[in-house]
């Protein structure tokens, strides 16, 4: 991820998850408590299975 390697960002090296609580506080859209449990889900399928995604469909060569 680029949080890791670009120095040059405003977020290099800063974790998602720092302020999880008071950003759902401020009540904004797309940043809900189940927007999170998506984000953290959607990291847990790709970092634990690593087959679970493909360019092609299941029928393609």
């Amino acid at each position: 991820m680029r949080r890791h390697w670009d120095k040059t960002a405003t977020f290099y090296a800063h974790e998602y998850r720092e302020n999880v609580t008071d950003i759902i506080a401020e009540g904004r859209s797309g940043y809900s408590r189940i927007d999170y449990a998506r984000i953290l889900a959607s990291w847990a399928v790709h970092d634990c299975f690593g087959g679970a995604f493909s360019w092609k469909r299941k029928d393609q060569k």
